[in-house]
């Protein structure tokens, strides 16, 4: 590894403009996004640090954000950025669901919303802790939405 004149060393490439050696990957990636499945798809992509995991899913989004709005397709929902696990925020499911809703945009996901709203209702103005059951309610609600 060389320090390249900024006193910072590289772990992994520099990003290119184009995706290189991944067309395989995408046309994958691709194929589950198009399948005529009723489900939700969930794609989960796993590898060492510096591989290209977010690089591959940046050209994801920009693919399918380019391909909806020009076929001004509504079945597809496409993320205005990218959910990384990484982050504290999504280490539950609560901080996950958020973090889902607030990158496919918050008008899909209404019920979900008001369920969210009267369970920080409960807790923070009525000083009672939600039951388990609303918690989970408001999960199947959030699904059930995620699958329309």
């Amino acid at each position: 590894m060389k320090t390249q004149g900024y006193g910072m060393e590289y772990a992994s490439a520099r990003a290119t403009p184009e995706l290189v050696g991944r067309k395989e990957i995408l046309g994958i990636i691709q194929k589950a996004i198009e399948s005529k499945s009723k489900k939700t798809q969930v794609i989960y992509i796993t590898a060492r640090g510096g591989m290209g995991k977010t690089r591959l899913l940046e050209e994801v989004v920009k693919f399918w954000s380019r391909t909806s709005r020009a076929k001004e397709e509504k079945k597809i929902l496409v993320a205005s950025h990218l959910v990384d696990l990484y982050h504290t925020r999504t280490h539950n499911p609560d901080g996950l669901i958020d973090e889902i809703v607030e990158a496919l945009g918050k008008k899909h996901f209404k019920k979900y919303l008001e369920k969210r709203s009267a369970i920080i209702h409960t807790k923070y103005e009525r000083g009672e802790t939600p039951s388990d059951a609303s918690r989970q309610e408001m999960s199947d609600v959030f699904v059930e939405e995620l699958n329309e």
